[in-house]
């Protein structure tokens, strides 16, 4: 009876290791899972948000046109308007596809001097009017 006693204290010291390092396994390719899954949506989100590019191409009084230099198609409620950092609205706008000029009526008068800036998902753009 004495020489089985360190047997099964081995075996059960053996099974509780395994059963750990088991356990360790699963709760890190979870995580890893679940960090891989996280930045891949975040990098498509981006990748999306960067297609999205916008640039003035005129601005005279009420009148403002855009053109959409970006790879996709923007929204009017993805671009915010100012005009010295007073933030104005633009009334007509319908979404802009890739290579198009979308045009709108800002609720204000850009007048000379002033400055018009939009901004959108990818970045900003800015004029002198």
């Amino acid at each position: 009876m004495r020489g089985i006693t360190p047997v099964i204290a081995v075996i059960l010291l053996m099974l509780i290791t395994i059963s750990m390092v088991g356990f360790a396994f699963v709760w890190f390719t979870r995580l890893a899972e679940s960090a891989t899954s996280t930045v891949g949506n975040e990098t498509e989100s981006l990748a999306q948000n960067l297609a999205k590019k916008i640039s003035i191409d005129n601005v005279e009084g009420t009148s403002l046109a855009l053109r959409n230099r970006g790879t996709a198609t923007v929204q009017p409620e993805e671009i915010g308007f100012f005009i010295d950092g007073a933030s104005v609205t633009c009334a007509g706008l319908s979404a802009i596809s890739p290579g198009a000029i979308g045009t709108c009526t800002l609720s204000s008068a850009c007048n000379a001097g002033s400055t018009m800036r939009i901004t959108t998902p990818a970045g900003a753009d800015e004029v002198r009017c």
